[in-house]
């Protein structure tokens, strides 16, 4: 169908969540990072398809890139940091930065 809207989730899935609880630990990560960390080596193309979406529905942000060569990085953004914090996942950072938003 063309024109079709892509639907931003608003709870996150699995997936998501497994992705997700990552930045708990690790404050910045690029999706080859993530797919190590999650997933098998096959699998950038799921994992980039899903930082999109994760990043569409604000639970990330992506950094800029200053050269055109360099990997996206991702932080969490400002939904999942909220969605992490009521998980109880949250780092002391976490709930500094949730605290002043």
């Amino acid at each position: 169908m063309e024109g079709a809207r892509q639907v931003i989730p608003t709870i996150p899935t699995t997936a998501d969540d497994k992705i997700l609880t990552s930045f708990a630990t690790y404050l910045y990560l690029t999706g080859e990072q993530i797919t190590r960390l999650c997933y098998n080596r096959g699998s950038a193309r799921y994992v980039s398809a899903k930082l999109k979406t994760l990043t569409e529905a604000k639970f990330l942000h992506r950094l800029e890139r200053e050269i055109i060569n360099f990997p996206f990085v991702y932080c969490l953004g400002i939904r999942g940091t909220r969605y992490l914090t009521l998980l109880g996942c949250g780092h002391s950072f976490l709930q500094k930065k949730y605290q002043h938003v």
